[in-house]
């Protein structure tokens, strides 16, 4: 059952106040075809009445320095695609039957993917996302940030919203947004007199997906001082030589691609990748060769469940570090059950 929102809605209004980035200067582009705008999904007909159900206890806030985080990885993105994958985030597990579905047709182009991806019992918003392949697999293969990135919006849309045009401002006047061939960059006053920052394609008819030169964050990081504090999370191949190249030292992590069943594979894997951290890797025989390359292995444990126990379970894996959404909280109990000291 989904509930009655306005997130499919949300795909038809102008999305002036959007989310952005401080991390990137130079963007390097490639065309992706403007998948066609869907009108939204009408309200499921077996919602249940909530209206004498008892009131419950609205959750905390997130902080506005979290949501800077959160929404960090599509902080730049043109302002339809967005608006897309902020309602597809909605459906984290409808994106990951996306994603499977895609793999199963590589070969549906245009039409043919429109009819059928349209077949699909998935929401519009989702649907819209079969013609950004790239982007479906980061939202799939990083499951738990896409989940916790759609609680946001449905709980803290305004919020979101305000993120958005905070980092995008920082982003512009760091002179890594700003007008190009591919992206039009403009500045609009919206209701109640405000400024929003609009990123717009340049050619209407197709949407450029930025992606961020890493000689450039290597060279904010440096800037911050966090040279030593700081892993850089991957999702292709080939981003692992551009990023030896920049900054050889520099600890990059990934995911353990899917196609990976034996020992063997894995270790030739890891001649290849030189990764130093690879997340949620349960098999226990690749948890043996992981530790004989020296690669850290760590436990994505964000989520709403979030807490001692989860982390509990994640720990008993015996890996060396978890992806939380709650850093202090962990800290907090690695130190009062004895299993961190500092």
């Amino acid at each position: 059952m989904k509930p009655s929102n306005p997130r499919s809605a949300f795909l038809n209004r102008r999305t002036h106040r959007l989310i952005a980035f401080v991390c990137a200067a130079s963007l390097s582009f490639s065309p992706v075809l403007l998948a066609q705008q869907t009108a939204p999904s009408a309200p499921s007909q077996d919602m249940t009445d909530t209206a004498n159900a008892p009131a419950q206890e609205a959750a905390p806030k997130i902080p506005n320095d979290q949501l800077d985080s959160l929404v960090a990885p599509i902080a730049l993105y043109p302002d339809q695609l967005l608006a897309q994958i902020l309602a597809a985030s909605t459906y984290p597990l409808e994106v990951i039957q996306l994603e499977q579905w895609l793999k199963r047709n590589p070969n549906l182009k245009d039409q043919a993917l429109a009819d059928g991806v349209a077949k699909q019992p998935w929401d519009p918003s989702v649907q819209a996302m079969a013609v950004f392949p790239d982007v479906v697999t980061r939202l799939s293969a990083n499951v738990g940030w896409t989940t916790n990135l759609g609680n946001a919006f449905l709980a803290q849309q305004q919020d979101v919203m305000d993120a958005v045009q905070r980092m995008r401002a920082k982003a512009q006047s760091q002179g890594a947004l700003e007008t190009t061939e591919q992206q039009k960059v403009e500045t609009e006053t919206v209701e109640g007199g405000q400024e929003a920052i609009v990123i717009e394609p340049a050619n209407p008819q197709f949407v450029y997906v930025p992606s961020y030169d890493p000689a450039v964050a290597y060279g904010q990081i440096r800037e911050a001082g966090m040279a030593g504090q700081v892993v850089v999370y991957l999702n292709k191949a080939a981003q692992y030589d551009r990023w030896k190249k920049v900054a050889p030292a520099m600890p990059l992590m990934s995911s353990m691609p899917e196609q990976i069943k034996t020992t063997v594979q894995f270790r030739e894997f890891l001649d290849q990748a030189h990764v130093a951290v690879l997340d949620n890797v349960y098999d226990t025989a690749l948890q043996v060769v992981a530790k004989e390359k020296g690669v850290a292995l760590w436990l994505d444990v964000e989520g709403p469940d979030e807490g001692p126990a989860l982390w509990d379970r994640a720990l008993a894996w015996n890996v060396q570090g978890l992806q939380t959404d709650r850093p202090a909280a962990l800290v907090d109990y690695l130190r009062q059950t004895g299993r961190r000291q500092k």
